[in-house]
């Protein structure tokens, strides 16, 4: 009978003892947040949705570039009345014929003959309808997620992109409308990002990777901008074949994306479990911080 009730005395103790290092467990990692990244989840699939997220920036910029360059080589270029009734002995000093040729973009003639309003209205519709898709998105991005939304727009963005040469010798208005739709179809990209953003990075990340994301937008200006010019001036392509490479680029990736990017973490096949509970602790802390503050 003692032996049996000093077994049960034994057994409290040491549920005690477990029970108050669960709890000590507990507060130290709210006070010391998240844990740091060890070497085998320095990089991990959070990153390669980073870099989803990177290049789906980058091509929205690059898809919305390639008119705004490549109008230059479309249109034809004429000198304007006020130009020509300027007296260029009395500004400056003369100029041979051949170097107002260069000067008045002669020797550089597209084959659309459209007004410099009409030009831009050609820029900015697609702004225009960018705009207003943008708060649409974000509810539909909170209702069905952010993949769909991401691999869509991007594929729609490089449709619309591939086909605006076709469009635009058929005709203004044709361009027109489908720079109407490029636009809208890339408002639903942006919302896309900050929900990916949310479900992937963790809290003591997120400064960093969110960054690197939108950092798209400024490499798009960038480089696309450059490598579309020099495509336009490419021989025997010309102006065309920049809508042609942008488009392939963007429905290319977009198919990519849809199998390397997942919704969530827990449902990616390829992570690692040391991965999972990193994002999961960093997403955890986030929110119990906020249920603690309220």
């Amino acid at each position: 009978m003692f032996e049996k009730k000093l077994r049960n005395v034994r057994h409290h103790k040491k549920s005690y003892d477990l029970n108050i290092q669960t709890i000590s467990e507990k507060v130290d990692s709210a006070v010391s947040g998240p844990k740091k990244t060890s070497r085998r989840c320095f990089l991990g699939l959070r990153h390669a949705v980073t870099l989803v997220g990177f290049l789906s920036c980058f091509l929205q910029t690059a898809d919305r570039l390639v008119l705004g360059v490549g109008i230059v080589a479309m249109v034809k270029h004429r000198q304007t009345a006020e130009s020509s009734n300027w007296n260029g002995s009395e500004i400056s000093c003369p100029m041979s014929s051949d170097a107002q040729k260069i000067v008045f973009g002669s020797n550089f003639q597209g084959e659309f003959d459209w007004s410099t309003e009409l030009q831009g209205y050609l820029l900015g519709v697609g702004s225009l309808s960018y705009l207003f898709t943008q708060i649409p998105a974000g509810r539909l991005a909170d209702a069905v997620g952010s993949k769909s939304l991401l691999v869509y727009s991007n594929a729609a963005s490089g449709i619309f992109t591939l086909i605006s040469p076709f469009t635009a010798r058929w005709h203004v208005y044709a361009l027109m409308t489908v720079q109407f739709l490029r636009g809208a179809s890339q408002g639903f990209t942006t919302p896309a990002m900050y929900k990916l953003i949310s479900n992937w990075i963790p809290r003591n990340e997120r400064g960093t990777l969110s960054t690197l994301v939108v950092c798209g937008y400024a490499a798009g200006v960038a480089i696309a901008g450059l490598v579309t010019g020099w495509l336009c001036d490419i021989p025997g392509l010309g102006w065309p074949f920049a809508f042609y490479v942008w488009g392939f680029i963007s429905v290319l990736l977009s198919i990519v994306f849809h199998f390397i990017y997942y919704e969530h973490p827990e449902n990616h096949p390829w992570i690692t479990d040391e991965e999972m509970n990193f994002i999961t602790d960093g997403l955890e802390t986030r929110i119990s911080k906020k249920v603690e503050s309220t």
